[in-house]
């Protein structure tokens, strides 16, 4: 698998452009096409063309409204879409972590989301995967291969009660097949302390990417995305790839 089509969506003056930033790295990284889709304020003529003018090759769509449809005719056609949460707002609120939802159910796209402030100084050279076998998480890891291929290191972080060991070693025979040497990252805990596990590891890691599949029941509160993928959203200073 490799990754042709990036598409940056921008919903947030605040943190576009940093996030262009990071997004054009991955994009030369991968020697892929990027897209830019401009969503309300970001879609206004002054960022706008200095978006334009920050990424001269990208091809550029715009819309006035967050407008979850919208972005997800743009996204069927991407292989990743990677979007800057907003400065302004909290991480867990509403709309953007349901257009994450959108994006990863419906149109079966991984998502790349961006803190609200990043540094575009190192892109994916230290992985983290959160594994747990699960569905989501095989999917995710899949859809990462290419970056997990061109990274430095990549370490697989598992979580369980009795025997968080014995859940890394198939992956990392899997990665290993893929020429990805993996190391395993075992922690002892419980489902309920997965958020504050994750971040804890993720600091020890130094790492630059989380890996992750969304899973979780779709209720008003959770959506798809469940509550350690929610709670790490609003939390963590580096990207997070999600996948359903």
């Amino acid at each position: 698998m490799t990754i042709k089509t990036i598409l940056f969506v921008a919903i947030d003056r605040g943190s576009a452009a940093a996030g262009l930033d990071w997004a054009r790295e991955l994009a030369r990284q991968q020697a892929a096409h990027l897209a830019m889709a401009l969503v309300g304020e970001t879609a206004e003529p002054s960022i706008s063309e200095r978006l334009e003018n920050a990424a001269p090759a990208a091809a550029v769509l715009r819309h006035t409204t967050l407008d979850e449809a919208w972005i997800a005719q743009q996204a069927r056609h991407a292989d990743l879409v990677v979007m800057a949460l907003p400065q302004t707002r909290s991480a867990d609120s509403g709309d953007e972590i349901k257009l994450i939802e959108a994006l990863a159910r419906n149109v079966g796209c991984p998502v790349v989301t961006l803190p609200p402030r990043i540094v575009p100084d190192r892109i994916a050279r230290r992985v983290a995967i959160a594994w747990d076998a699960s569905p989501p998480a095989q999917r995710a890891v899949r859809a990462a291969l290419p970056l997990l291929a061109k990274a430095d290191v990549v370490a697989i972080v598992t979580i369980d009660p009795e025997h968080p060991i014995d859940l890394a070693a198939q992956l990392q025979h899997f990665l290993d097949r893929h020429g990805i040497t993996a190391t395993a990252h075992p922690i002892i805990g419980r489902d309920a302390e997965c958020g504050a596990l994750l971040e804890e590891a993720i600091d020890q890691l130094d790492a630059d990417l989380l890996v992750m599949g969304a899973r979780g029941r779709p209720s008003a509160a959770e959506w798809l995305l469940g509550k350690t993928t929610c709670h790490l959203l609003g939390r963590v200073g580096i990207p997070i790839m999600v996948s359903a």
